[in-house]
Parts: structure tokens; C-alpha cells; sequence
């Protein structure tokens, strides 16, 4: 099944995290691959020591898109191109080696990877094509902030998270242990 978490709301990273925590609670392999983010986020710390967790991360980071240089921006894609073919990858190989039972074997996590499509570095009909292409008992959670028509009709799952209010719209900076 594919589940998505779009919005411009507080809290995807973090729903992501706990579907990651629930499924490698109950025996699942969890693979928590983050685009577009450096990484140190007290979610991926405390996954990375996790059993059945494998948190993968890019091999490079120049902060927001925006603030890029075209050098940057290349180098990002090249880079999201990377990460996302190691966890496609990575799913197929788990997928055969994980315990079979009830509910999903392998739980595959691609934090912010709808930025990563909505920047242009990846293409949504690989993703969408990959996704279908996992085997059964693979679920797939994407999160962003917006997702294309094709992976939303793909979607079984799909939650919307809506900024109703937010500190950093009074000039608050993101805080340690909340936002980040």
C-alpha cells in the first residue's frame, strides 16, 4: 500500500517517524530514507538506533533549495537520484529476506522525497513506478508538500496536515527537540 503525508502543517516527518517506529515494533524492516534534509533531526537519531531500522540519508546538503547555486542544485539532484535508487534497492533485498506473518514485512519511508519531485530531482513517474514495483508486503510512506495527480490516485492512504497557526509566522526560530 502506498500512504502519503502532504501539507504545509507541522508534523509529517514526525507521523512518518511513528509509522516507522510501529511497523519495526512489530518485527518489520523499516528503511527511513530523508531527502532534501541534513539529517539531525532527534527523529532520525533515535531511528538510526532502532532494531530493524536503516535511516539513509543524502550524501549531500547546501540547506534550502532556494539558496542554491545552480552547482548546488545539480549536485542535490544527483544526489536525491542516489539516495532514492538505494532505497528502491534496498526494499527489493529486504523484501526477501524479511519474516513473513500478518500485517507488512517492510515498511519504506522517503521523508520529503515530494519536494525532491516538486524541484525536479527526482521524476514522479520513476517514484510512482517504483512504488508499484515493490513486492507485496513492501507499504510505502512519502511525505511533502504537495504530491502529483498520479502518485495522489495511486495513493491507499493519503493525509493532509494544515498549518492553521505557527510560531515562525511571529518570528519565532525553529526550536530543538520541537520543529527539528
Amino acid at each position: 500500500m502506498l500512504q502519503i503525508y502532504i501539507g504545509n502543517g507541522k508534523g509529517k516527518t514526525t507521523a512518518a517517524a511513528g509509522a516507522a517506529l510501529r511497523a519495526a515494533g512489530e518485527g518489520a524492516e523499516v528503511i527511513f530514507s530523508q531527502f532534501l534534509k541534513d539529517g539531525r533531526s532527534g527523529e532520525t537519531a533515535l531511528l538510526a538506533e532502532t532494531d530493524h531500522v536503516r535511516v539513509l540519508l543524502q550524501d549531500c546538503f547546501y540547506g534550502f533549495v532556494s539558496g542554491m547555486t545552480e552547482e548546488e542544485r545539480a549536485a542535490t539532484a544527483a544526489s536525491c537520484r542516489r539516495l532514492f535508487r538505494k532505497t528502491e534497492e534496498l526494499a527489493h533485498a529486504l523484501s526477501g529476506k524479511a519474516a513473513g506473518g500478518e500485517g507488512i514485512r517492510v515498511l519504506v519511508v522517503m521523508d520529503e522525497v515530494l519536494h525532491a519531485l516538486k524541484y525536479g530531482f527526482l521524476d514522479a513517474g520513476e517514484v510512482l513506478s517504483a512504488v508499484q514495483g515493490f513486492p507485496g508486503g513492501v507499504e510505502t510512506v512519502l511525505t511533502g508538500g504537495k504530491a502529483p495527480p498520479d502518485l495522489l490516485a495511486a495513493a491507499d492512504y493519503i493525509t493532509e496536515f494544515r498549518k492553521v497557526r505557527h510560531p515562525l509566522d511571529s518570528g519565532t526560530a525553529a526550536r530543538k527537540g520541537v520543529e527539528f
